[in-house]
Formats: structure tokens, C-alpha cells, sequence
């Protein structure tokens, strides 16, 4: 306890031990300590005072303490404010030598230095790879004349490594030297750091170079989580489950999710009995029972790491996905309050439903071990390892089975992926084999044993039917490789045997993985044959990896099968993904895994090698990269970066191997995606009450901007907490920039009147913001709108006539609105024009109709519909980001301020559904709108960097006078069939891009009738094609056929020279 802040005496510095002379001069006691001087050494040596571990509250009233911060007493009286504990230290009572201090000093930091060289020159020689160095450090041979031993090691390197802990680096720590050590270093994939020695320095330069300058840590998102809920629980004794749960219809949602997905793989209710008594939780005047709140609670924590492939259009499960860790936390207190003398199986099945929510939520990963181990120990504790006493109920024996099944498979997967003993290796068990039984074959009330169905048949209990039969072989080789508590490798031939096993045990499973459509049955059985295949090759994986590498390269085929074992998987994954359920598989490891031992044996081939890792080490590249969305996805959910860094790492490393990329290159790459995902993450991520956030003093964005002419600044003036990003003087919730209740000044810009613009500028007017109103000419209705809003109140509305075409005209537009309103804080391009015949793809330039001429160059059309809002964009951003002061005489005295985090600002596009598919009769027309959508994808990353948002809308078939005064185009809609979308349904959709924050940078929105939908930037299923959702006309085809027709007149389509 040296570096223990209370101690009375320090440990005695070298200078207290002894000088050069080998002598320690001590001062005589003070004058007025008589009685110590005149008593014996022993007497008047001080008496250490004992450390006080209680607060300040409560050993002043005598009361125990629970050492929390604050702790339960003190947050349950109110003086949570009041709890403090003795931290400062004790005055001294031995001298200090001052010179000789100072003289350590001065060696320790030479000392210092030296280390730091080794440690530089140590990175070096791991930058180049050998046979030794690829070799797991941490494996034990249990076959010495079998397998040859490792090579010496440099002492010099031993001893840079054991001091490397000591660096000031404040970089991503090496996961080597990290605690628990027998966590960190025995992991499955952890170990990978040591077998693939190129991998950490290259996560770490990165880090160095590209990260930390701007305040940017790989590590998990921890400080943006409010942490408010844990002093409301800590004044509680017992956490209120109930009170907890979401309103019912989004519960009724979650529960759907969890039973319809997560219950096919690891059996833990009988989902007709459990949802009969969740009806009756519902039912009014029916009593509430905490155990089945603390269910159903634990239920939905699964459900909402549910990913959108899944889940489909309903945004419920991401809107309390950072409710998770308050939920775990409130049922892991409700379970520790439960009598153990009592147990129920209802308390195993909340126990293993809470294990999956943290594994499915990557909470407290370092204790999975510990939390299944506990699991088993209470099941052993009430006898759940011996078979079920048939004075019992046939359904209780069932559940009781498979709540067994369920613990130890989750058990002995952590004993697999950490790399320890397991208490199931020495336990007896004579649980009788599960039957392959569906939830509908019995109930509570069946007296008979039902008959199992045959082993090819598809029910829910598949997956545990299938397991059972493995799990024998499986509990032997874990066995083997950790029951002694350290990893011991198995002689060769048990391998061969082992493999001959396992591959027989692969070839037995149900051919459930092929000549199957794509269905929502069809996934849930791809899913349970791929996680009984997963988890046999990984016990294949485990056999043969330390026969990976090996001096001299004697074992080609432990190479050559985990090469393939580990393509398999990456095939799988995709597979999973391309049916939407890769969410589920992130209860194992085993896409990095397998990643992992892929990117290891081609780092071993020397460059120029003919074997097969490295001629599809192309392919590998891009079965990884396929696999990379799966691992993207999970950082965006629950922000943990290193699986995404060790994945991308490896795509890079592989490529650098092959000389297609240069190492800074591909730092920069790795990098640069790394970014864009933060900063994604940042905005989906964003707390809801920003006033409780902590003060951040830079902004990220200054610096991000500067860093192209500047050198970055040093790190630890430019360090901000990862999910802290927000500028510090970013409003609080009740005054958000973009709440359109309070007052802006807003401009927009052509309108085709009245339509979708007008209808935005009567809500923004109805909502006190300030408009300019640009184009050509004024309608009526809009005339009128500008005279209601004339008066000096709240809002008023101005207008300047303006041609879109004309880059003058637009930049005379700006100029208006900062001398009318001082500045403008949104802009809405809103001009457009609907295939015309005057500017036609169907009417060339030169024929009679089209007023495109010859020499002029361009479209009309385009010019509108593309060019006018590109270039709008343009120049609103070039004013925000560098505003330029009044003009004289303005009744304005200084520039308005700089765009940021704390002052942002919005452009709203209109585009159209005809953006994201084919419109024969309309060819320009789509173009425009195509271009208008990816140029708004285009600049997504504005709002991350510089607080400039670029949304839109894709509204269907929209009542304006684009339509309505187009008999030519009305002969497309069937009056009885179609539904139109209402001008303001489509303002409303403009208005939740600019206020809503799950509507960041980037985001295209499709208005239907009734309804809207966000436009996924990757494989998005397409608009709903049913005229009646307001989004196409059930009398295109004629359209289509007025089109065949112009094209089979010569007066259009001849020559127009």
C-alpha cells in the first residue's frame, strides 16, 4: 500500500534508505514532545493512524457505509452533496533529503528516456515478422518431442516489454499488458495480438496520427451516458421493475422482436403459457406480479440490439436502445434480492435473458465468464443437472431441460472464446437428450409426453435438439485444451481425431442450409444450421491453432484447415447478412475469429509465395470487406470500437502484404472510414438532455478545418471524452436552435405557387420565423400571404424577384435577406419544374415545342431542377462558414456569426420518388431528381464537421399545379384509384428534417399519402408501388405511349440543323 494516499509514513524514497556514504540523517523530536524523548526507540516511534474507509456523514453518526460515491445512506437522506471520504494525505513524518530527491529525480527521467528508445526500437523489430513471433506465447505443450520449441528470446525485448506499461503515451493501451491479465492475454481473439504482432502498432499509429490530435480515443463510449438513473436507483432498496417498462404498445413491439427471432436459438420460455400471462399483465384489474415485469423488462433489453434488417421500418427498438444499461442494472439488483432458498425457474429464466441482453448490449464483457459460471453454479446448487423427478409435470421437466441446455451451452462458449476451465468439466450430469419438440405441441396442462419429431424437422427446440448431440465432443475438447486452467495444446493425433469427429459431426447435421427460399421461416432455420456449424468449427479452429506457424512449417494441414474453416464462416456471415439476421450471430465471436486467423496465415506466406493463401489472398480481401457492414453496424449500436479497428486492420494489413497499398496509405483509408462512423455514431447517439453534458472548450470542427494549413495542436490541449463532442455552448434541450417556436430568420427560394414551398412557408411564418420569397412572379395565394405577414410582429415575409438561373439573380437574393433580416438560418432551393414540353428529353432542342435552342447548350430543365440548387447550396455555405460584414449604412452593425455546432444551419432539397426509380415519360425530370439525391448524400458529413445539415424529401404525387394545371399530365391519374399527397404533408416531412436530430446530415425522406419513410442510402427496398400510398399514378402506361408516339414523328425527332 505505498501509493496509498492516507498513510500515515511513505515508503522511504532511496535517499531515506541510505547516501553514498551508506548514512541517513534523522532530525531530533520537537522541544515540546518531552515524554517521546525521554521513552524507549520503540516507544517513540509515531503509531500509524488506521485508514478511515467510511464517509464523512456516516462515521460521524456511527453508521455503516457502503463506501460508494455517494454512498446509499447519504443519497437516501439527501445529502448526497455531503458525502466525502478522507483523501488527503497526512503530514509527514520523516525528513526529506532534498538534494538527493532531486538527484533521483534527474536518473529517473534518464532512466525514462532509455526506455522509450527500446520501446521504439522493439516496435521496429515487431513491424517486420518472424516464425517465433507469430507463435501464441501463451500456449503450453504437452508433447515436447512432437513439437518443436520456440526460439530463445532476446532479453533486450523482454525486458522493453515488461517496462512498456510505464510509458507516458497516453495512445491506446496494448491489450497485452492490460488487466485481468487472464482475460486479456488468454481471450480467443485477444491472443491474436501476440500471434499477429504487426496488428496493435498498426492500430496504435493510427490512433497517434489521425485520432488523438483531435480528442478522439479508441475506446468504448462510456462518458456519454447519462448516469443520471444510478443515484435515482441508489435511494431506492428495491428497484422498481415496473415502472420501468414502455408504454404498451411499443413493449407489445419488443416482445414480437425477442420471440419471433432471439427464442429460436437459446430456449428460455414457452412462448403460448408466456404469452398468455403477459395478456393478463395488461389486463386491468388483474394483479401485476414484479417477476413477470422483471421478464418481460429483460425480454426487451434483447429486443432492442435488434438491427434495422430486422426489425423493418419501425424506429421503436433504436429509441430505447440506451435505456439497456439502467435496465440491466434495475434487474441485476431485483435478481440479487431474490431468496436463494426459494429459487423458482422463473428467476433462471430472467437470469439467462439478463446474460443474453449483456451479451447482445457488450455489457460488462470482462465478467460473461463469471456471470454463466454463476448461472451454473446455482443450477447445480437446486439440482438442474440431474434429470427432472417425473413426480413432476411433464412441461416442468421440459422447461427445466431447457433452461439447462440453455446455461451450459452459454457456458461453454465463454470457456472456448476466454480460454478458461469451466465447472461443467468435472460436474455429472444425466439430463436425459431434449425432445425436438414445438412451443404448440404442449402446455402446462399436458399429461402424456408428446412424440419428438423426426431430426430432419425444423421446431424451435431444433437448435438445442442438434447441440445435444454435439456436446460430448465439444465438452471433451474444452477439456483438454482448459480444464487445467492453462491452455494445453493436444498431441497431433488427438487432433486428427478430433478433427475426424467433428467433421462427422458437421456432415450429420439437417441439411437445413440449402434449396430453402428466402422467408421468414427459411432464415430462422439458415440461422440455427449456421449457429450449430459455428460452434463446431470452433472447436476445430481451437485444435489446430497452435500447430499454426510452427518452426520449420511442419503442419501444412492444420494451416490448410483453418484457412477453410475460416472462409466458410466469412461465407456464412454474408449469408446471414443478406438475409437481414446478422444481428442475432453477435452472440459468438466468430466473425472476427475467423477474420483474424485468415489475416494471420496470409501474413505468414513470404511475398511471391504460390500457395493458395496467397493466390486468393484478392478474394480474402473481399470476403472481409463484404463482412466489414456486419462489424460497422454493431460500433454504430453500441460504440465500441476495437472489433471494427482489429477487422479493418486486417483488410489493410493483407493489402499492405500485397502491395497494393502503402502503409500510410492504408492508415489514412482505415482511418478515414474509422470518421465517418464516429461522427455518424456522434449524432445517432445523441443525448437527450445536452444541458447535463460536460463543458467542452474547443470545437472540434475549428480544428478539423485548420488542420490542412496548420499543424494539429498538441493532444492534451485538444482532448475531449469521445461521445462528449458537442460544442460547450450548444443550447440546452429547451432552446434547440431548430425548435421553429422560436424566432429565425429564414429565407427560401422559388416557388412554384402554391405548392409544397408555400405550404413550408405558412408553417415556418405560422411558427414566427421570418421568409423571402424568390421567383419570378407571384401567385395569388402567395401575394396574399405576404401581405398578412407585413406588420412589425413575430414573423414577416418579404419577396425579390429572382430568376434560379441566374447566378446574379441568386447571389442579389443572399444580399436581400442579410440587409432585410441581419441573416438566414435555413434554405429550401425549392424551384422545380415537371418535364414540360418546352425543355423535354421527348422534345429535342430545335423541334417545335422545346424552347432548349440549338445554341445555347444546355437544359432549361436542368438548370432549374440540378444547377440552381447546387449552386443555392454553394453559396449559403460560403456565407455561413465566412459571412461577410454589412454593407454601409445597413441597420445592421456587425457580421453575423460563423456557422458551428452552436449556431448551425439547414438546407432542405425537394426531390422525388422519381430519384429512386424509373420514369420512361420523365427522363430529365428523374436525372434532376437523381442528381439532387446523392448530391444531398454527398454532403452528409457537413453536420458532423461543421454544423451545416443537407437533408430532403422524395414526396410521391403531390397536389400542386405541376399536376393540376397539366391536363397532359392528369391523364396519368385515375381520379377513383390514386391518392395525392398533400402539399403540407410534405412540409411537415421539411419541417422534421430541420428539427429533428434522427434526421442528421444526408438523410432523404419519402413523403407518401399518409405516411413517410427514411430512404436507406444502401439497399433500400424501393417506394411501395400502390397507387393508393400516393406515391405512383395507375395510368402511367399512357404516358408512356403519348411518349412512343412523339418518338414515331419526324416533326419532333427529325433533323433540327
Amino acid at each position: 500500500m505505498t501509493d496509498d494516499p492516507g498513510r500515515a509514513c511513505p515508503a522511504p524514497t532511496m535517499a531515506d534508505v541510505g547516501s553514498e556514504k551508506g548514512t541517513v540523517h534523522l532530525d531530533a523530536p520537537a522541544a515540546g514532545s518531552s515524554s517521546a524523548s525521554n521513552a524507549g526507540p520503540q516507544e517513540g516511534r509515531a503509531r500509524k493512524k488506521r485508514l478511515q474507509l467510511s464517509c464523512g456523514e456516516c462515521r460521524r453518526k456511527k453508521l455503516s457505509c457502503d463506501r460508494g460515491r455517494p454512498c446509499r445512506r447519504c443519497v437516501r437522506t439527501g445529502r448526497a452533496d455531503q458525502c466525502e471520504f478522507e483523501t488527503n494525505a497526512r503530514p509527514l513524518l520523516l525528513p526529506i533529503n532534498h538534494g538527493a530527491q532531486l538527484e533521483q529525480i534527474k536518473s529517473d527521467q534518464a532512466e525514462l528516456q532509455n526506455l522509450r528508445t527500446e520501446i521504439f526500437q522493439l516496435r521496429e523489430l515487431l513491424s517486420k515478422p518472424t516464425p517465433q513471433q507469430g507463435r501464441d506465447p501463451f500456449t503450453d505443450d504437452v508433447n515436447g518431442d512432437e513439437i518443436p520449441k520456440r526460439g530463445e528470446v532476446n532479453a533486450k525485448d523482454v525486458i522493453a516489454i515488461s517496462r512498456n506499461p510505464i510509458s507516458t503515451n497516453d495512445g491506446p493501451p496494448d491489450p497485452r499488458e492490460k488487466s485481468p491479465r487472464g482475460y486479456y492475454r488468454r481471450h480467443t481473439l485477444l491472443r491474436f495480438f501476440s500471434e499477429i504482432p504487426q496488428l496493435f502498432p498498426f492500430i496504435k499509429e493510427i490512433a497517434d496520427q489521425w485520432l488523438k490530435p483531435y480528442g478522439i480515443y479508441i475506446k468504448k463510449n462510456k462518458a456519454g451516458k447519462d448516469d443520471g438513473w444510478r443515484m435515482k436507483m441508489a435511494s431506492q432498496e428495491q428497484p422498481l421493475i415496473e415502472s420501468l417498462l414502455p408504454p404498451k404498445g411499443d413493449t407489445d413491439v419488443l416482445i414480437a422482436i425477442y420471440l419471433d427471432h432471439f427464442e429460436q436459438l437459446h430456449r428460455v420460455v414457452h412462448v403460448p403459457t408466456f404469452n398468455r400471462e403477459y395478456i393478463n399483465f395488461w389486463t386491468p384489474g388483474k394483479p401485476r406480479y414484479p417477476t413477470m415485469a422483471a421478464m418481460i423488462l429483460s425480454m426487451i433489453t434483447v429486443s432492442i440490439c435488434a438491427s434495422s434488417h430486422l426489425v423493418g421500418a419501425t424506429p421503436i427498438p433504436a429509441a430505447y436502445r440506451n435505456m439497456a444499461e439502467q435496465w440491466i442494472s434495475a434487474i441485476d439488483d431485483w435478481l440479487r434480492l431474490q431468496s436463494t432458498k426459494h429459487r423458482k425457474l422463473v428467476h433462471y429464466q430472467v437470469g439467462c435473458l439478463m446474460y443474453i441482453a449483456k451479451r447482445m448490449n457488450i455489457v460488462g464483457k470482462k465478467r460473461f465468464w463469471k456471470d454463466t459460471g454463476s448461472l451454473v453454479q446455482d443450477a447445480i446448487m437446486d439440482g438442474l443437472n440431474r434429470n427432472p423427478s417425473m413426480a413432476d409435470a411433464f412441461f416442468i421437466r421440459e422447461m427445466k431441460k431447457r433452461i439447462w441446455y440453455t446455461i451450459r451451452e452459454l457456458e461453454l462458449q465463454n470457456s472456448f472464446e476466454c480460454g478458461l476451465p469451466t465447472l461443467l468439466h468435472g460436474v455429472e450430469c444425466n439430463v436425459s437428450a431434449p425432445l425436438n419438440l414445438a412451443d404448440e405441441d404442449f402446455d402446462d396442462t399436458t399429461k402424456q409426453t408428446p412424440i419428438s419429431r423426426s431430426s430432419n424437422y425444423y421446431t424451435t427446440s431444433s437448435y438445442q435438439f442438434h447441440s445435444f448431440r454435439s456436446w460430448d465432443l465439444r465438452l471433451e475438447i474444452s477439456r483438454r485444451l482448459f480444464g487445467s486452467g492453462f491452455f494445453r495444446a493436444l498431441g497431433y493425433e488427438d487432433v486428427l481425431r478430433y478433427t475426424h469427429e467433428i467433421t462427422k459431426a458437421i456432415n450429420d447435421l439437417p441439411p437445413w442450409n440449402s434449396n430453402r427460399t428466402d422467408n421468414k421461416s427459411d432464415a430462422n432455420l439458415f440461422l440455427a444450421y449456421t449457429m450449430l456449424e459455428f460452434q463446431l468449427k470452433e472447436c476445430l479452429l481451437a485444435i489446430h491453432r497452435p500447430y499454426i506457424e510452427r518452426e520449420g512449417g511442419g503442419y501444412p494441414l492444420s494451416e490448410n484447415i483453418c484457412y477453410q474453416t475460416s472462409r466458410e464462416i466469412l461465407v456464412s456471415s454474408i449469408q446471414l447478412m443478406s438475409r437481414g439476421i446478422q444481428s442475432l450471430a453477435q452472440l459468438r465471436e466468430d466473425l472476427p475469429l475467423a477474420s483474424l486467423h485468415i489475416t494471420r496465415l496470409t501474413l505468414s506466406q513470404p511475398e511471391g509465395s504460390g500457395s493458395i493463401f496467397m493466390t486468393n489472398a484478392l478474394s480474402t480481401v473481399d470476403l472481409l470487406e463484404q463482412c466489414l457492414p456486419v462489424i460497422e453496424d454493431k460500433y454504430l449500436r453500441f460504440s465500441d470500437p476495437w472489433t471494427f479497428f482489429i477487422m479493418c486492420t486486417a483488410i489493410m494489413l493483407i493489402k499492405i502484404h500485397l502491395g497494393k497499398e502503402s502503409r500510410q496509405n492504408a492508415k489514412s483509408s482505415c482511418a478515414r472510414r474509422f470518421l465517418d462512423l464516429y461522427y455518424k455514431n456522434v449524432w445517432m447517439h445523441q443525448p437527450a438532455d445536452l444541458a447535463q453534458q460536460q463543458a467542452i472548450t474547443q470545437d472540434i470542427v475549428n480544428h478539423t478545418a485548420a488542420s490542412n494549413a496548420y499543424p494539429p495542436p498538441p493532444p492534451d490541449a485538444n482532448a475531449l471524452p469521445t461521445a462528449v463532442w458537442l460544442d460547450s455552448n450548444y443550447p440546452d434541450v429547451g432552446n434547440d436552435p431548430f425548435d421553429l417556436a422560436v424566432e429565425l430568420d429564414v429565407w427560401e427560394s422559388g416557388f412554384p405557387l402554391p405548392g409544397i414551398n408555400l405550404a413550408f412557408a405558412e408553417l415556418l411564418l405560422s411558427r414566427n420565423c421570418n421568409v423571402v420569397f424568390a421567383d419570378l412572379e407571384l401567385r395569388p395565394e402567395a401575394k396574399d400571404v405576404i401581405s398578412k405577414y407585413q406588420s412589425d410582429g413575430r414573423s414577416q415575409a418579404s419577396f425579390i424577384r429572382t430568376d434560379v438561373t441566374s447566378w446574379s439573380d441568386l447571389s442579389k437574393m443572399f444580399s436581400f435577406a442579410l440587409e432585410t433580416y441581419g441573416d438566414f438560418d435555413i434554405v429550401c432551393p425549392g424551384a422545380g419544374v415537371y418535364e414540360p414540353h418546352w425543355s423535354n428529353f421527348w422534345h429535342p432542342p430545335g423541334s417545335s415545342e422545346s424552347r432548349d435552342a440549338l445554341e445555347k447548350d444546355h437544359y432549361a430543365l436542368l438548370d432549374i431542377n440540378l444547377t440552381h440548387p447546387i449552386r443555392a447550396t454553394q453559396m449559403a455555405i460560403s456565407h455561413w462558414l465566412y459571412p461577410r460584414p454589412p454593407v454601409k449604412g445597413s441597420k445592421f452593425n456587425s457580421a453575423p456569426p460563423k456557422v458551428s455546432l452552436s449556431n448551425p444551419k439547414r438546407v432542405v432539397h425537394i426531390s422525388s420518388v422519381a430519384g429512386q426509380i424509373p420514369v420512361f415519360r420523365a427522363p430529365l425530370y428523374g436525372a434532376s431528381k437523381f442528381g439532387i439525391s446523392g448530391f444531398i448524400r454527398c454532403l452528409a458529413q457537413l453536420e458532423p464537421r461543421f454544423g451545416v445539415r443537407v437533408n430532403g424529401v422524395a414526396p410521391g404525387v403531390v397536389r400542386t399545379p405541376l399536376w393540376t394545371e397539366h391536363p397532359e399530365k392528369l391523364m396519368n391519374v385515375d381520379a377513383a384509384q390514386d391518392a395525392w399527397v398533400t402539399p403540407q404533408e410534405v412540409a411537415q416531412a421539411m419541417l422534421q428534417c430541420i428539427e429533428e436530430n434522427e434526421y442528421f446530415g444526408g438523410t432523404i425522406l419519402e413523403v407518401g399519402a399518409g405516411h413517410t419513410r427514411k430512404v436507406k442510402v444502401y439497399n433500400d427496398a424501393g417506394p411501395d408501388f400502390d397507387p393508393a400510398k400516393g406515391i405512383i399514378t395507375s395510368n402511367s402506361a399512357l404516358g408512356d405511349d403519348e411518349v412512343v408516339d412523339w418518338l414515331h414523328e419526324e416533326a419532333i425527332w427529325g433533323p433540327h440543323d
